[in-house]
């Protein structure tokens, strides 16, 4: 829900398909979703406390490359006394789309987007995002030496900096919505052209984007980050039970394989639905390692997403929350204030919900708001930015890392 800033037009856009959609309550498939034994999802052996959200692929963004003085913001703080300190510790490097490209064309990532403007991403634009992340001086390689040149003035931290990557949905149709576009689009494997219409073919395609990067991650040697697992980029499982236009989806019918071959490979599989999205209960049915709720709270406040519920949905799923922040609550934007007010309930509630301490939080910080408040001249920015990472860097689950 957070993916861009358009809120508006995608929800509207996705009302208008379910209500125009023939076939959104969907059938219910032979394949067979639902564990094959009995998974627990251990919360307590993460070895991060804190992930950050790192956009970029796609030309549409203002800062489009990840360099290493980007990335040294993110990866330590120095406070008010001068004193540095290690911040973030894991990194989640995500992309939704590709657009605003050389051959005019447009391509998502994440079924959903770009309704009426864009293609389903194929192998080539997965191959692209993954090059990109891999450019030598940049994304991975940048990270990698942001993290070398603060341990030389910190020292050795307790434990390598983590690297989660955001995997690609195989989305069912060349055009999402469009239920008699071809399933036949996405490219080759091993000679054969998958079909999404097959279940075990969008397996193969994540598989295969999974193998890519793991291949390439070993190969890089970095000495400072490790990568630690893959992401989901959906915001939502739909299944035939659960959720808007399951025809569109059937997501549910391939995560429970993706995340067994991810176990097999010694990788974690991670999630971050917006809030009360379908799926974001059923942690243990699609064997996903860690989830972490939206509470949409930073724009709309408590007349369309009241925190306290928002918490208890939390709780009782056995979640964790996402932090939210965008440029607005930066001095000088329009109700600044008030951004700056909500994002602080955040932090408070994350301790009245006995969340701080227990529980590793991720972090959607806009493009790159966190930077712009990290070097911002304003008074009361720095000071709220003084606030935020002493919440970090305080946090009593920080004391065994």
């Amino acid at each position: 829900m957070r993916h861009i800033n358009q809120l508006s037009i995608f929800v509207l856009s996705v009302l208008f398909i379910c209500l125009s959609c023939i076939r959104c309550d969907g059938k219910v498939q032979k394949d067979d979703p639902s564990p094959k034994k009995d998974t627990t999802v251990t919360k307590t052996s993460y070895p991060f406390t804190d992930l950050v959200l790192c956009y970029g692929g796609s030309r549409h963004r203002t800062h489009y490359l990840w360099d290493e003085d980007r990335f040294s913001h993110y990866v330590t703080y120095t406070d008010e006394t001068g004193k540095e300190h290690w911040l973030f510790d894991a990194f989640l490097c995500l992309e939704f789309q590709s657009t605003n490209r050389a051959d005019g064309k447009s391509y998502s990532y994440c079924t959903g987007n770009l309704q009426g403007i864009g293609e389903s991403a194929g192998k080539d634009q997965w191959q692209e995002l993954i090059d990109y992340w891999f450019t030598r001086n940049f994304g991975f390689d940048a990270l990698d030496q942001a993290v070398g040149a603060a341990q030389q003035r910190l020292g050795t931290p307790s434990h390598k900096r983590q690297v989660v990557v955001s995997m690609p949905d195989p989305i069912l149709h060349l055009y999402y919505d469009k239920l008699d576009s071809p399933t036949k689009y996405w490219g080759q494997l091993d000679g054969k052209d998958l079909d999404f219409a097959i279940t075990a073919d969008r397996v193969a395609a994540y598989e295969w984007f999974i193998d890519q990067v793991m291949t390439r991650f070993k190969k890089a040697g970095y000495k400072n980050i490790e990568l630690v697992g893959f992401y989901k980029v959906s915001e939502e499982i739909t299944t035939p039970d659960e959720g808007w236009c399951y025809d569109m989806k059937k997501l549910d019918l391939v995560i429970p394989s993706v995340s067994d071959y991810l176990h097999s490979k010694g990788q974690k599989i991670y999630w971050i639905p917006y809030r009360g999205a379908a799926g974001y209960s059923r942690a243990a049915q699609f064997r996903l390692d860690y989830v972490w709720m939206q509470p949409n709270y930073f724009w709309k406040g408590d007349a369309s997403y009241p925190l306290d519920d928002t918490f208890r949905m939390i709780t009782s799923a056995g979640d964790g929350m996402e932090f939210e922040m965008d440029e607005a609550l930066l001095e000088g934007h329009q109700d600044c204030d008030l951004y700056k007010l909500r994002f602080r309930k955040y932090m408070e509630y994350s301790k009245l919900y006995k969340l701080y301490g227990n529980t590793p939080f991720s972090y959607y910080i806009g493009e790159d708001a966190f930077n712009e408040l990290s070097q911002s001249t304003n008074t009361v920015d720095k000071s709220y930015y003084n606030e935020f990472c002493h919440f970090i860097i305080e946090n009593p689950l920080r004391k065994d890392h």
